[in-house]
């Protein structure tokens, strides 16, 4: 979906014009939830980024990642009650 060059330049100009990839499950997320009728679900993402997704990518990061993603959904339902 997102190879498709439409949305990428429709999100760089939604005032993403330093945009530097696009998570693709996450976006995947939030076109599903905008794209059903009502009522309309409301999506939150977090999500620890773990590495460049370049030729050096390796998993080193991905438990620090989850660690933190969890640290903050701790933190939004204890201190906000989300």
């Amino acid at each position: 979906m997102l190879a498709d060059e439409k949305i990428i330049e429709s999100l760089k100009s939604q005032q993403n014009r330093k945009l530097l990839g696009i998570d693709m499950e996450s976006y995947g997320v939030m076109a599903a939830g905008s794209e059903v009728s009502a009522p309309r679900p409301e999506a939150l993402i977090i999500k620890g980024v773990s590495d460049f997704a370049d030729s050096a990518k390796n998993d080193a990061y991905r438990h620090y990642a989850a660690y933190t993603s969890a640290g903050i959904l701790r933190l939004l339902v204890e201190d906000f009650g989300l």
